[in-house]
């Protein structure tokens, strides 16, 4: 008899494995656990269907005055208008591969190694996309995010000063571009360098956890998100060149997220291949390959996907940063985003 081995098709179950990896996506990022991304399954639904944009027709709220009774002067009828939203799907994937030497010298299971982090991984990339969205959400060629924006950096020569800094009072002023729909704020994101500058001058706090450990940071309410992926431009306008960082206040579901279902067998592929989750071999080179796949729709709400600058079937993360391919459709107050451009104290 042939000698067995252990391959990576035996270590992860594909119908196990991928709803794990979804889970697990959710539970680490601070995205995520905040509200900020909303785990909706219309979305997923959506992405389990066909098409590369896809159309969300909605209705404008109702609008005008009431109007007084009388016996000679007809109601006023006004109309319902629609307008719609649009997202795009996302087909993303990632193969990893391990030779089964490595894994004999190691003393480890790479295949092991591979399921316990891919869920991770995974929140880390849709991070870098979530970013590049907001990116080109915020840089929209027709200026219609312009009142969920709050650029209060010093864009020519002089002296910094508070008002070019996020603290206390600039952050109200930020907050207020959301006007009474500023009490759904339920998260703030920023650049470690912009927290620590907090942190020196005590306006982080700290709440405790489900625990009761005082680990989950807080500025004016809201939950702070630290990435070092957050946008930082360089200012050449003042007397030194400046650094001119992105701060982005969200509101509860600003991000609407679904991950599609495909589970269809791969044809040709390994015992228990699917589209989402495919293995491979190669037994001559004593290699086994993992290829991990997700069609998803990650999707600033009220921010319509136009896709006039796309190249293939999904948008790239420099795609997704393009201006042109955004335009505000929502009442900007409902977008539930707001971009702060600030200086940040270096002395």
């Amino acid at each position: 008899m042939p000698d067995a081995y252990t391959s990576i098709s035996d270590v992860i179950v594909p119908e196990l494995f991928t709803p794990a990896a979804i889970e697990v996506t959710a539970e680490t990022s601070a995205f995520w656990q905040s509200g900020v991304v909303d785990n909706d399954p219309q979305f997923a639904a959506i992405a389990t269907g066909g098409g590369k944009i896809v159309d969300m027709p909605f209705w404008h709220d109702l609008s005008g005055d009431s109007e007084i009774v009388a016996d000679d002067t007809p109601a006023t009828v006004s109309a319902i208008d629609m307008d719609d939203d649009a997202a795009s799907t996302h087909e993303r994937q990632k193969a990893w591969g391990h030779q089964d030497l490595a894994g004999i010298l190691s003393g480890s299971d790479p295949s092991a190694v591979i399921e316990q982090r891919v869920g991770e991984w995974w929140m880390r990339d849709m991070q870098k996309m979530m970013l590049a969205t907001l990116t080109g959400v915020f840089s929209a060629t027709d200026n219609s995010m312009d009142d969920n924006q709050s650029d209060i950096f010093l864009p020519t020569g002089g002296s910094f000063t508070d008002a070019n800094f996020l603290n206390g009072r600039t952050f109200i002023d930020a907050k207020q571009k959301l006007g009474d729909a500023a009490q759904k704020l339920v998260a703030i994101a920023m650049h470690s360098q912009v927290e620590a500058n907090l942190r020196k001058n005590d306006l982080i706090d700290f709440i405790p956890d489900s625990e009761g450990k005082l680990t989950i940071a807080t500025f004016q309410g809201l939950r702070v998100i630290v990435a070092d992926g957050m946008t930082v431009e360089t200012n050449t306008g003042t007397t030194s060149p400046s650094l001119v960082y992105s701060t982005y206040l969200f509101g509860l579901g600003a991000i609407a997220w679904g991950v599609g279902r495909k589970d269809e067998a791969v044809v040709g592929g390994a015992p228990g291949s699917t589209w989402e989750t495919e293995f491979g071999r190669l037994p001559l080179e004593g290699k086994s390959i993992f290829i991990n796949r997700r069609r998803m729709i990650l999707h600033p709400r009220g921010v319509k996907y136009l896709g006039v600058n796309q190249s293939k079937t999904s948008p790239t993360n420099v795609e997704l940063a393009d201006g042109d391919n955004w335009t505000r459709v929502y009442e900007a107050k409902n977008v539930r985003i707001v971009r702060v451009r600030h200086n940040v104290d270096l002395s």
